[in-house]
């Protein structure tokens, strides 16, 4: 009806009534307490680990945006398949919505460090789905495997982040988020200048993936080489 400013401002008018009906379920100042963690909650070598797994999450930052940024535009340029680039992104939608449960129920039987490494691997064959793979199915494959993997990498890399230093969860929390908007950051422009000089965005998402897939060989690398120093 308005055009696309329109879309905008119904976003922001959406997200503003969202923000007011769950304000009342914020933690009122003084009504929670930090419990001290008890003597050895923090496995040996946790914040040797927590390095590791900072690189691990700035790695996905840093790939996980180019799809993020680029996705419908890499579906826009292929042939046949200009009209699909829209619905490959409802389909990321939907796939993140249940990603967070799936993935901390994975986490809660496997461990933190096999379901990040196996999300990490997910991710990054979605992202190169699109470019060895350019079909339909294989572009909603991708969108599915990247929609269904990029909040839950949060949500496992903050809740393992956690108990590496549980006495100083609001640090760790900071530290990793850091590292990951820098790579958000740096992700696009890097990817842009690429396909700027490429003239497409094969070569850039294809280098995304394999980013994705260095952060995720960094979880079992990192756990090794720490339990080899022990």
């Amino acid at each position: 009806v308005w055009g696309w400013q329109g879309s905008w401002l119904g976003l922001a008018a959406a997200a503003l009534l969202l923000s007011l009906g769950t304000w009342r379920w914020l933690p009122r100042e003084g009504t929670t307490s930090d419990r001290p963690a008890t003597a050895g909650a923090a496995p040996v070598g946790g914040r040797r680990l927590l390095s590791w797994l900072t690189a691990a999450y700035f790695l996905e930052g840093l790939g996980y945006v180019v799809t993020g940024t680029f996705l419908v535009a890499q579906v826009q340029r292929l042939p046949g398949l200009a009209g699909y680039g829209a619905s490959a992104w409802v389909l990321v939608g939907l796939a993140a919505v249940p990603s967070c449960v799936l993935w901390a129920h994975l986490a809660r039987r496997a461990g933190y460090p096999t379901a990040l490494t196996l999300a990490y691997g997910v991710q990054a064959a979605g992202i190169v789905l699109p470019v060895v793979w350019p079909s339909l199915i294989g572009i909603y494959s991708g969108a599915i495997f990247f929609g269904g993997t990029f909040m839950g990498i949060v949500t496992l890399t903050i809740g393992w982040g956690r108990t590496l230093l549980p006495q100083q969860s609001g640090w760790v929390i900071g530290l990793l988020t850091t590292a990951f908007g820098a790579g958000q950051i740096l992700g696009p422009g890097a990817a842009g200048w690429l396909a700027e000089r490429l003239d497409g965005f094969a070569i850039p998402l294809i280098a995304a993936a394999l980013v994705v897939a260095a952060g995720g060989l960094l979880i079992p690398l990192g756990l090794w080489f720490e339990t080899r120093k022990r």
